[in-house]
C-alpha cells in the first residue's frame, strides 16, 4: 500500500497530445498505476519554484525535462523526494553522446551540475536499455541508485500486436523504413542501406500509432539503422512482436539483451511486467 497517494509527473509532452516514444511509455505507466494512486501531471515549461514548494511532501516522477527551468530542476534536487525516467541523454546538452560528437567533433564532455545533481540524488533512476546505463554509470561517473526498465507498452498494444502477428501476410516482400526527421534515428542511413541491399522498401511517414501497428503486419521487415545510439526504439520492438525480421546496426542498444533475444511470447510477456515492477520499485522508495 503507498503511503503516498499522490505522486507528481513532470515531462516536456504527453501522450496523445505528443505521439513519442518517451510519451507512449509514459502513458503506458501511468495508465496502469495502482488504483490508491493519483498522478497529476506538470509540463516542464510550466515548473516553477511554486509548484515544488507546494508539492514537496508528495512524490515526484522526472521524464524529460529539456524545456524546463534548471534552476528549478536545481532546487527540485536539493528538497524533492523523487524518481527519474531516463529516456535518452539528459547529462549531455545534445541528448545524444553521437550527436555531440558528430556536432562538434569532439566526445561528449558535458557537465550540466542541475542534471548530475538530479540525476544522483534522484531515489532511483530508470534506464532504457543497459548500454544506456552503463554510459551514465562508467563514461559520466555518476554513483546512481538504478535499473534498466526497458520501454513499456499497454496491455492494449500488447493484444493488438498480437493480433497483427497472427493475421500478417506471410508473403509480403517490401521492408518497411519509418521516417523521422530526428539526426539520431538516421533514415538516410535507413535507406542508403535498402538501396545497396536492393531491397523493396517504402519510407513510411505521418501515420497514427494504432495505424502503424496494423500497417506492419503489412511488411517483410523493419530496417532501422539509428545514427546514435538510440536506447530502447519502441518501432524495432513493435516490428518484432507483429513478427517483422529486423535489419539493425550496432545502435540499437537493447537488441542483444538476453529479454529481446527470447521467443515472440517471453517478449510479450517480459514487457506486460515491466509497469508492475515499476510501480513496485515506486512504492518501495516512496515509502522509505
Amino acid at each position: 500500500m503507498f503511503k503516498q497517494a499522490e505522486i507528481i509527473l513532470v515531462a516536456d509532452h504527453f501522450y496523445p497530445g505528443y505521439t513519442g516514444g518517451a510519451e507512449l511509455t509514459t502513458y503506458a505507466l501511468t495508465s496502469q498505476c495502482p488504483a490508491d494512486v493519483n498522478i497529476h501531471f506538470i509540463h516542464s515549461a510550466q515548473l516553477n519554484y511554486f509548484h515544488v514548494a507546494l508539492h514537496q511532501s508528495k512524490f515526484w516522477i522526472f521524464t524529460n525535462i529539456e524545456r524546463a527551468n534548471k534552476a528549478v530542476i536545481a532546487n527540485a534536487a536539493k528538497i524533492l523526494k523523487y524518481a527519474v525516467v531516463e529516456y535518452d541523454y539528459k547529462c549531455c546538452s545534445f541528448r545524444s553522446p553521437d550527436k555531440h560528437k558528430y556536432s562538434t567533433g569532439k566526445e561528449c564532455d558535458c557537465d550540466i551540475p542541475e542534471i548530475n545533481d538530479l540525476l544522483k540524488n534522484a531515489k532511483h533512476v530508470f534506464f532504457m536499455s543497459e548500454k544506456q546505463r552503463d554510459f551514465f554509470i562508467n563514461d559520466k561517473g555518476l554513483d546512481l541508485k538504478c535499473s534498466v526498465l526497458s520501454s513499456c507498452f499497454t496491455a492494449h498494444d500488447l493484444k493488438e500486436l498480437e493480433s497483427v502477428s497472427i493475421a500478417r501476410d506471410k508473403t509480403a516482400q517490401k521492408w518497411l523504413i519509418l521516417y523521422s526527421d530526428s539526426w539520431v534515428k538516421g533514415v538516410d542511413k535507413a535507406v542508403r542501406y535498402a538501396v545497396k541491399e536492393g531491397l523493396d522498401y517504402k519510407l513510411v511517414e505521418s501515420v497514427e500509432h494504432s495505424e502503424l501497428l496494423n500497417m506492419l503486419g503489412q511488411y517483410k521487415g523493419l530496417v532501422y539503422m539509428p545514427a546514435g545510439v538510440d536506447t530502447c526504439p519502441r518501432i524495432v520492438i513493435e516490428a518484432r512482436l507483429a513478427g517483422c525480421e529486423l535489419l539493425l546496426n550496432d545502435n540499437v542498444l537493447h537488441r542483444d539483451e538476453a529479454w529481446f533475444s527470447g521467443s515472440r511470447q517471453s517478449i510479450s510477456d517480459y514487457l506486460a511486467g515491466r509497469p508492475g515492477y515499476f510501480w513496485s520499485k515506486i512504492e518501495e522508495i516512496s515509502n522509505v
